[in-house]
């Protein structure tokens, strides 16, 4: 029997032609519609649209919006079009597909849609082609070993990180966090962890002792921990940031990939920009804190051997105090990243593409 919130006729068949037809669950893309084997004339149509704020009130509706009007409600806009699976999952799993992420599932949908029509693109093709800079906003709340592999699974795949960093990094991300989360469970005595996506960041915080998962590395030990974030550094380290931090009682580590070397000094507090009066100055001096065991330095475009040349040791004193030097910049020569390393040896190099 209908509900009076259920969508019309009408507007599901807009849904499904502003999904082409296709399914809006992220990465899915399966077609909905086709030919049916019943005639030459007849077709067939396997999908479904699902609301977005759930149709009606009760037991697991956790989309719910008590406040929305029914035209509202019951209007393309609430809607959502899904292949039969795909949809039979989002309404019976509310707590994991919330509005916001469905709404931007819906949004990436049309997108690809269109994409496919105006540039004759693959699915896969056009979905890579609509991808943003931002990840979906999520967030869940892990409360003991058992659940973490899903969870933090599930999140990874629902934000769309896999299709702005690229699949392989995110999976390598995946085993790290895995790892990571597990080591804050059994050997810091975590009793929560909780892990959410933000723009272009991976946030996980723990209220276990304090640990810093880069502490694993060069570690003899065959553990899950060491060889998740030995791998994961040693694949893609190149342009993607780590960084562990204390706040109170809790450990908050931040995972990013920069598609801009001035994107870490909104990352973190310990990062400096230089910029090409600084190579020519006697003495490089600028304030940092002292809880910054690591210091971001962010090199201008486009720098050249002279200027390395310039920068001589300049910032030894830093390495002195105990501040581990990372070089951010643009792709350079080689070269240029030996002249780096012969001057501060125990320097990183972040290079953005």
């Amino acid at each position: 029997m209908p509900r009076i919130d259920d969508f019309t006729s009408a507007v599901k068949i807009e849904l499904a032609n502003r999904a082409g037809y296709k399914c809006s669950f992220l990465g899915c893309g399966a077609a909905t519609m086709g030919p049916s084997a019943e005639s030459e004339s007849s077709s067939t149509n396997s999908g479904m649209a699902c609301h977005i704020s759930a149709a009606s009130a009760g037991i697991g509706a956790r989309r719910y919006d008590p406040d929305m009007k029914s035209d509202e409600r019951k209007s393309a806009s609430n809607g959502i079009w899904m292949c039969y699976t795909h949809g039979k999952i989002i309404d019976t799993d509310e707590t994991r597909f919330s509005t916001d992420t469905l709404r931007a599932w819906k949004k990436i949908a049309e997108i690809v849609a269109q994409l496919m029509v105006e540039r004759n693109l693959t699915y896969e093709q056009a979905l890579h082609a609509a991808k943003s800079k931002d990840m979906i906003t999520d967030s869940i709340l892990i409360e003991g070993i058992g659940k973490e592999n899903i969870l933090i699974g599930d999140v990874l795949h629902d934000c769309g990180v896999e299709y702005i960093w690229g699949r392989d990094i995110t999976n390598a991300i995946r085993d790290f966090l895995v790892e990571h989360s597990r080591n804050a469970f059994q050997h810091g005595n975590a009793t929560k962890i909780e892990f959410k996506t933000k723009k272009s960041k991976l946030i996980l915080i723990d209220d276990g002792v304090q640990f810093d998962g880069k502490s694993l590395l060069g570690s003899n030990k065959k553990s899950g921990g060491t060889i998740s974030i030995t791998q994961l550094l040693k694949n893609f380290g190149s342009n993607l940031i780590l960084i562990s931090e204390r706040e109170g009682n809790n450990n908050i580590l931040t995972i990013s990939k920069l598609s801009n070397p001035e994107d870490v000094l909104e990352i973190t507090p310990c990062s400096h920009q230089m910029d090409y009066s600084d190579f020519r100055k006697g003495s490089i001096e600028f304030e940092i804190s002292e809880t910054c065991k690591e210091l971001f330095i962010v090199f201008p475009k486009y720098i050249s051997p002279s200027d390395i040349g310039l920068l001589g040791n300049k910032l030894i004193g830093l390495e002195e105090k105990g501040k581990k030097l990372i070089f951010v910049m643009w792709r350079m020569n080689p070269w240029i990243i030996q002249m780096l390393k012969e001057n501060y040896p125990g320097c990183e190099v972040i290079q953005v593409e």
